[in-house]
């Protein structure tokens, strides 16, 4: 694909602008993992709800913006098992590999 492709079907994002948002996006992925990004997003509301003072209420945009992150992290570890790719074979970023002791590996292999 090309990269003026990319732009087209990212919304006519510049090559600046997919450059800034990928480099944004591997920063996040490389240091927390999906995995570690949607556990622990997931776990930030749980906790929060059930603080004793919480407000549901005051939180409501926040809580949802969270959710939101870590289905979309879902979401993109879906896409690695249902391509059959690790992450770091589908995105390039190797914490999850690393995690698992999947070290430079690129595809899932079903035992």
């Amino acid at each position: 694909m090309e990269f003026t492709e990319i732009g087209e079907k990212l919304g006519g994002l510049t090559t600046e602008q997919v450059f800034e948002l990928a480099k944004f996006g591997k920063d996040i992925l490389s240091h927390v993992g999906i995995f570690g990004l949607s556990n622990g997003l997931l776990g930030l509301v749980k906790n929060a709800m059930n603080a004793d003072n919480f407000n549901l209420i005051e939180n409501q945009s926040a809580i949802e913006t969270l959710i939101y992150i870590a289905s979309v992290a879902n979401g993109l570890n879906e896409k690695c098992w249902g391509e059959r790719k690790t992450p770091f074979g589908l995105i390039g970023v190797g914490t999850d590999n690393f995690l698992f002791g999947l070290k430079n590996e690129t595809n899932i292999k079903a035992i």
